[in-house]
């Protein structure tokens, strides 16, 4: 090997060394090139930030903008498929928008759309993934008269009383001390008794059978006359609405305390009855 040919390699690990290190602890100090189509500025360098992503239950694949997040490490070095299950945390993002998809086998997805700010955290940690089941008819008969707690008609409290003198209002559930949810024909709402604020939580055509309060505290779960859906109580972007179930002439919905089965009167076929659902 010539002097020229060891200068030559000696000056390139210089450079190399010089500029990758700079990139390298940029990278671990959370900043990234953003190369965009300013032709005035192709690219910059900005404060990364991150999604921490959580579900019950857990272990569900985890999309962002329709591509799977995959552990890197062992796909390149140990070319193995390892595929990034909730709950993680997704570092390195750019700021912006991303759709987020979570999938478990056997229960609905779920999906939105969440923004990363530059240094900080976006947080999506109360996701709750609903079971693919098919109902259970528990009791094959006509039943006029179920007691459900979501009417006002059959609730004692002095706050839902209150309701009654309203003849729009169809079904009311007490959350807490300072909260109800109540819902009209063809509305659901969210009334801080505190606050004294009411908040829109969907307008639907269908007429509104049922509500009832999921324990998770981020999910209300209504019935139409053909349908049961569940809404979710986090705003940002908009609420995602899952159907779960579609049936014939459905009411009396009603969950469990662990919000893990539904229990609904409902009609299919010629078939009448009370039903039971898994949904955890």
């Amino acid at each position: 090997m010539t002097i020229k040919t060891r200068q030559i390699i000696c000056i390139f690990l210089y450079l190399t060394f010089f500029i990758a290190t700079p990139l390298i602890i940029a990278y671990a100090a959370g900043y990234k090139f953003n190369f965009n189509k300013n032709r005035t500025m192709p690219f910059s360098l900005q404060k990364t930030g991150m999604f921490i992503l959580d579900s019950q239950p857990p272990n569900a694949k985890i999309f962002i903008n329709n591509q799977i997040q995959q552990n890197l490490i062992n796909k390149i070095f140990f070319n193995k498929t390892n595929n990034i299950t909730t709950p993680a945390k997704i570092k390195n993002l750019l700021p912006g928008e991303y759709t987020i998809k979570l999938e478990l086998p056997g229960y609905w997805p779920w999906e939105k759309k969440l923004r990363i700010t530059s240094g900080n955290s976006t947080y999506a940690e109360n996701i709750f993934l609903f079971k693919q089941s098919a109902p259970v008819l528990i009791k094959a008969t006509e039943i006029n008269n179920l007691a459900n707690k979501n009417t006002i008609e059959s609730s004692d409290s002095e706050v839902l009383s209150r309701f009654k003198k309203n003849n729009n209002i169809k079904y009311a559930e007490l959350i807490n001390d300072s909260k109800l949810i109540y819902a009209n024909d063809f509305e659901i709402w969210l009334n801080d008794l505190a606050d004294k604020k009411q908040t829109l939580i969907t307008r639907i055509s269908d007429n509104i059978t049922g509500i009832a309060w999921h324990p998770s505290n981020n999910y209300i779960i209504y019935s139409t006359d053909k349908t049961i859906n569940v809404i979710e109580m986090d705003e940002r972007e908009k609420r995602s609405n899952t159907e779960l179930i579609k049936f014939d002439k459905i009411s009396s919905l009603f969950i469990n305390p662990k919000g893990t089965t539904l229990y609904f009167q409902a009609k299919v076929d010629d078939q009448e009855g009370l039903y039971k659902l898994n949904i955890q």
